[in-house]
């Protein structure tokens, strides 16, 4: 992608789109492997209302990154390829805006059930044992350490194609 032709709007969408995509990678990153180790020294009854604080304000922060990201780079594809350019950085950064946007489908099929068992676990923490806890908040975390793949590619990726 040539700079010096591409106009202000399309080089803001892809300063935004990358730049919500690399915050939402390193956030998720800095959980996974910065905050939960911290949280998993907590007694049950403080790790799991830890756990559920942390999980609400990331599900409220979250998404609205991943759709702001997948937005401004599906924009930036879109305006690329109907500008006459078929070459590959349209391409690279289709599949950035999509790799963004795949961390829903990633969490719904692969992390909900672990999800929803540390909820219900928020409610009633007595259910579960100490060992059960925390071995559920360290399988969410690597959950959660998955996920954060997906925006850090998409961030390398578009970067690669919007350069190249």
């Amino acid at each position: 992608m040539d700079p010096s032709s591409t106009s202000t709007a399309v080089r803001s969408a892809l300063t935004l789109g990358f730049t919500c995509s690399g915050v939402l990678a390193g956030t998720n990153i800095a959980i996974s492997l910065g905050i939960i180790p911290s949280m998993l020294q907590l007694p049950k009854s403080l790790l799991i209302q830890q756990w559920r604080s942390l999980y609400k304000k990331g599900a409220m922060m979250a998404p609205p990154f991943a759709a702001f990201a997948f937005a401004n780079l599906t924009y930036v594809a879109y305006t690329l390829y109907h500008s006459g350019n078929k070459g590959g950085s349209w391409k690279g950064i289709a599949i950035a805006a999509i790799a963004t946007l795949a961390i829903v489908p990633f969490t719904i099929i692969f992390a909900h059930s672990t999800i929803e068992k540390l909820m219900a676990a928020s409610e009633k923490p007595a259910a579960l044992s100490e060992e059960e806890m925390k071995d559920l908040v360290q399988q969410w975390s690597n959950f959660n350490t998955m996920r954060s793949l997906f925006p850090l590619f998409a961030t390398a990726i578009g970067l690669w194609a919007a350069l190249a």
